[in-house]
């Protein structure tokens, strides 16, 4: 209706609350000019991104490397308003054999080089951080093969730049959703789902159909029912269930588990709950899984000399990123962790290799 409510509470205060959603730009488009800076952040930081997703498609275009982009990158155009669905980074797909030449080319226009695994490879540029893939999913996921040739599925935008095909796209988006679930994520991604909904002509009899093959059908039915509760519309394959259960742990997570709550899943407590926890920090603090080695540190696990070096990053990385994750693994008790596979299984959750 175009009309503002009234906000009388502490701002900074509903700022940190909707930044674990990262939602905090919807507050302005609610509140009006008490939120004003908060959308302003996000618009500029918006722009960046536009900006360096620009160069990446000349650079690319320019060598005539095939690329299309996914996530966010794609997903914000869907809303009223891009500044407000937010992103982290930038996720830009080529083939596998344009993979190592579009690195090199990324390498020579400034961009640092972060991390790798086996299909992406992070950079980081003006502050900003990129993700260029040559596939979508590891090759011993569980969702690798359906995704595994996904240029097969895309048209031509401009030149070498891609666009990926709308409901490869959407079951794409919601085995993503379903990754991400597995630690813990926010509402965000039942937003874009709505959206996707409303601006895309999909195929749902398809949809549905692949999705069941995938094990995610559940997933996709608690999800119409998310958007159901959240807008009051019905989506293709709308069932009225009970809901509230899903939409609390979305709440209690945050977007990528940014969240504060005991119940955030974690991917240890799900994959190795008939595992103690002793064994599984030695696990996770060592890494004696080979291909886990190779596939968190590639270039670290080539000679057995570096070992040393990989543990030292392992264990800072983990006390800075994942301090929080790990003290809630030693937290839970049984009861706790029995409740959570079952949660899991209530939401449609697929577990993944």
């Amino acid at each position: 209706k175009n009309e503002k409510l009234e906000y009388n509470g502490d701002v900074k205060s509903a700022i940190k609350v909707f930044n674990k959603q990262s939602l905090a730009s919807f507050l302005y488009f609610v509140y009006g000019d008490k939120f004003k800076n908060v959308y302003l952040a996000s618009v500029l930081i918006q722009n960046k991104f536009f900006q360096l997703q620009r160069e990446i498609s000349v650079l690319f275009n320019e060598a005539s490397i095939s690329h299309f982009f996914i996530k966010g990158t794609i997903l914000c155009s869907l809303y009223p308003d891009e500044a407000l669905r937010t992103r982290g980074d930038i996720d830009v797909v080529v083939e596998p054999k344009n993979y190592a030449k579009a690195k090199q080319i990324l390498e020579q226009n400034g961009y640092t080089f972060l991390d790798e695994i086996q299909y992406h490879t992070g950079y980081e540029k003006n502050k900003l951080e990129v993700e260029l893939h040559q596939a979508l999913f590891h090759n011993d996921d569980i969702f690798y093969e359906y995704f595994s040739e996904p240029f097969k599925h895309t048209r031509v935008k401009n030149q070498s730049e891609l666009l990926l095909d709308e409901n490869y796209h959407f079951i794409y988006a919601v085995c993503h959703f379903n990754k991400h679930l597995m630690y813990g994520e926010g509402l965000r991604y039942i937003i874009d789902f709505y959206y996707m909904q409303k601006k895309w002509n999909l195929n749902y009899v398809k949809i549905i159909g692949d999705l069941e093959k995938l094990g995610l059908k559940q997933l996709f039915i608690n999800i119409q029912a998310c958007i159901h509760y959240l807008t009051g519309e019905k989506f293709y394959g709308f069932q009225d269930i009970e809901i509230e259960y899903m939409l609390n742990y979305l709440l209690n997570s945050g977007i990528h588990a940014r969240g504060d709550d005991e119940q955030i899943f974690h991917n240890a407590i799900i994959k190795h709950e008939n595992t103690s926890r002793f064994k599984f920090l030695l696990k996770t603090l060592f890494l004696t899984n080979l291909e886990s080695r190779q596939r968190l540190y590639p270039k670290l696990t080539k000679k057995k000399i570096y070992y040393p070096i990989l543990l030292i990053h392992r264990f800072f990385y983990l006390c800075y990123n994942k301090k929080k994750r790990l003290f809630q693994l030693l937290k839970l008790n049984k009861k706790k962790n029995n409740e959570l596979i079952n949660l899991k299984k209530q939401i449609g959750i697929v577990e993944e290799l």
